[in-house]
């Protein structure tokens, strides 16, 4: 990669290495986990979401990075029994 100066004239060149560097917007890890649970006509679900640091370029500088985060989801359901004679 050229160097340049404060004036971008070329100064001369410059190797990067980018072995052990993350994809850029690639997060370093994810998971998820969904748990469910049913009883009755009642049904409860948990998903939790967790992304790791996502570089927004090939050098992976931290201050140009999103940082980890967890998302979670709780959803409650009930299920009404056959009025009228209708199924569910």
């Amino acid at each position: 990669m050229d160097a340049y100066d404060a004036d971008w004239n070329v100064v001369g060149r410059q190797e990067i290495d980018y072995r052990d560097k993350t994809i850029a917007n690639f997060p370093d890890y994810l998971g998820n986990l969904v748990t469910d649970y049913e009883r009755g006509n009642w049904r409860v679900t948990n998903r939790i979401r967790l992304v790791g640091r996502r570089y927004m370029e090939l050098l992976n500088v931290e201050s140009l990075s999103l940082p980890p985060y967890v998302v979670s989801s709780l959803s409650l359901q009930y299920a009404i029994p056959r009025l009228a004679g209708l199924a569910n």
